[in-house]
Order: structure tokens, then sequence, then C-alpha cells
């Protein structure tokens, strides 16, 4: 049997692959995606490639409506719009390459922003430069507007910095027994690096590094 290409992350037409979806016939691959509507859609692998289907079924509305209201979509072809279905992907797909570092550990997005790019684009505003990327103030927060801003990677790591620095201040964010234990599972069997994992137990990167060494200090009993 013919290996399964994989769509996830992908943009046909209005459609951003999400995930493959369970088979709705034998020897079919079904994938599913994300609207520039906002809606949820199952369609075929092949119908995606092809041009077949492009969108959820709005856009055949909207050419069919003799009246131009309602029905309009943020192009998918801006910046801002990627952002979007990038972030949409980091939250939903558990096939993402750094699953972990998002939905894996609870990192989610507003419903408001979830289904709307819209929505997204009026609360955050336009990218004010091509060195912008959204940026979530609180790295253990979920993608909403009061925790994300557009933001240089200067000013990330000027933002990194200062959570590690709270961090090391923090005398009460150290962590269990158990907690150590799955911390130095995941760096030795998952790949995921110092730097995450302190961000992910809230703790410094120095701490982190002990930890994983055999330094227990840090646990509490």
């Amino acid at each position: 049997m013919a290996s399964i290409i994989d769509l996830s992350g992908n943009t046909y037409g209005r459609l951003t692959v999400i995930k493959q979806a369970a088979r709705v016939k034998p020897k079919k691959t079904y994938w599913e995606c994300v609207c520039a509507c906002g809606n949820l859609y199952v369609t075929r692998a092949d119908a995606l490639k092809s041009g077949q289907t492009q969108s959820c079924g709005c856009y055949q509305k909207e050419q069919s409506a003799k009246s131009g209201k309602k029905g309009k979509h943020y192009s998918c072809n801006t910046p801002e719009y990627k952002v979007w279905a990038g972030a949409v992907q980091r939250v939903t797909n558990s096939n993402y390459a750094h699953w972990d570092r998002y939905g894996g550990r609870g990192i989610s997005m507003c419903k408001e922003w979830l289904h709307s790019p819209e929505q997204f684009i009026k609360d955050m505003g336009k990218r004010p430069s091509v060195n912008h990327s959204i940026d979530r103030i609180n790295n253990d927060g979920n993608y909403e507007p009061s925790n994300c801003r557009w933001a240089t990677k200067s000013e990330q790591m000027k933002n990194r910095h200062h959570r590690d620095i709270s961090g090391m201040k923090n005398h009460n964010a150290k962590m269990s027994d158990i907690q150590v234990m799955m911390a130095r599972v995941k760096y030795l069997f998952t790949g995921i690096n110092q730097a995450n994992l302190a961000i992910k137990y809230g703790i410094s990167k120095a701490s982190m590094n002990k930890i994983l060494h055999g330094d227990t200090r840090q646990i509490v009993f």
C-alpha cells in the first residue's frame, strides 16, 4: 500500500489542513481542514490537491448569491492569515513537529480566534513589518487578545529573559519528585531541550540543567 503524504499545514484555496480524518470510504484518504470563514470541513486528499475543493462551500455560496452581503473572508494570502493558520496548527494538530511545546502542554486558542481569522486580525491589527511575529507574553498562556502581541525577535528575547529572571526569583516554582522524573524522561527520550523544559515547569534554565544532571535540591518531597 502506498504511503500517505502528510498534508498537514498546507493551504488549498481557503482551506488549511489540520490533520488526517477517519476514512469515510475505503482506499480514500480524508483530511480535516479549517476554512477561512472558520468552519471545520472534511474532504478527500485528491479533491484538495486537484483544486476541486477550495472551501467549505462558502465560496460557491458567495458566487451564486446575487447580493454581495456577508460572506466576506480575510485573504489567505496575507501574512496575518498565515500567522493565524500557523498558530491554529500549533494548538490543534498533534502531528505538528513541535506539538509538545504548544497543544501538547495545554496551550489553546480562544474560540473567537480559532473560528475567525477576521477576528484575529481585528484584535491584533496588521503585522507591523516582516520582522514581527506573534508573541505570547505569558509563554504558558493561550493565544488570546490579552496575551498576544506583534514583536520582533529581539523583543521576544527580552521577554524570555524577563521570564527567566522572574522564574529564578520565584522560590515557590520548584518541582516534585514525579515532575523531576518526567522532565528527565522527556529530555532523554522525546528530544525536548532544557530551555523548553524550564519554561514548562516554571524554573530557570540553570536549575533545570542541575535537575537533569542529577542535582535534586530543587525537589520537593
